[in-house]
Formats: structure tokens, sequence, C-alpha cells
């Protein structure tokens, strides 16, 4: 059930971590470039860390119950590949597929990849952070095997899947 964000998560080089009970990926209409700083104001409570490497930065945002890490890409090498998918992804499940939001998916033009650990909080923490993000980039969320839109609104998606990011 999960084989979409395994995907996504491979091409981050975190295919060993999609065992987590909970990945998100959060597409985004402009680069990426909140600072530590930034993401401590928006994920109230939690430690923040930041590690740089070849590929991207790799941001470690942790509360006593649950983390989260956030993995960026200097460069998205597979885009038309990601895009591709995802818009036949949307296409396949019907429902509200508003040619609005299948423009919004090819215009992404940047992606973070996102390993919820042990999987979503009842307190709605990590939710949060997932919506600021995107709406902060007008971008949307795949997370379970459904997209949300920025204020973490299922917009179409598999029917057994949560009406919000985090199951609220």
């Amino acid at each position: 059930m999960r084989k979409v964000i395994t995907t996504l998560l491979s091409l981050f080089g975190l295919a060993g971590n999609a065992a987590a009970l909970d990945n998100a990926g959060i597409y985004l209409s402009s680069k990426f470039d909140l600072t530590v700083a930034q993401l401590s104001k928006i994920a109230v409570g939690a430690k923040v860390e930041m590690v740089e490497n070849n590929e991207g930065n790799s941001f470690q945002v942790s509360w006593p119950d649950v983390s989260v890490t956030i993995n960026t890409k200097n460069v998205w090498s597979d885009r038309t590949t990601q895009i591709s998918g995802m818009t036949n992804w949307a296409k396949s499940l019907g429902g509200n597929n508003s040619s609005s939001f299948l423009n919004k998916i090819a215009s992404a033009t940047d992606i973070l990849g996102c390993v919820i650990q042990p999987g979503y909080d009842k307190e709605q923490k990590v939710a949060r952070l997932v919506n600021e993000i995107a709406k902060r980039y007008e971008g949307f969320i795949f997370t379970y095997q459904s997209f949300y839109n920025e204020r973490g609104h299922k917009i179409v998606g598999q029917a057994n899947d949560p009406q919000k990011v985090g199951g609220a």
C-alpha cells in the first residue's frame, strides 16, 4: 500500500525508512529555502537541526514523542518522471481531479521527502508542520496513498485514507 511513498523515499536514499508508519512528500511551487530558525517557529516546542550533504539538506525536527526528517534535494533530476507518475496516479484515483489540481502537480518545482517516526501524532504537531510548509510554498502533500491540499484536506485518494493529514 505504501508503494508510491516507498518509491519516493528511495529517490532520497531513504528506502530503508519506509517501514516508518507515515511518510509524506510535499510538492512545492518554489524552491524550499526555510532555515532552522524559521522551521523552529513553525514546529513549536521541537528541536530542529540541519545536516548538509552533497545531495541537499536534511532537517531533523524532534519533539519528545515524534520526529520528522525533512529531506531536500539540490537538484530534482527525475522531476519529469515523478510528475508524470503523480499525474497518472491522481487520474487513476478518480474523484475530485480538477484540471487546476492536475496543473498544480505539473507546476511543482521542488519536493521534500518526510519520514515521520513513529507516525502522525494525536496532537497534530506533524500535520501542522507539513501543512504549514505546503501552505508557505503553495504546494500540496502526498501521504498515505492520497493527495492533500496545503490545509491538509484530502483532494483525491484511497477511500480508506483519512480526510485530513494526520488523521484528524
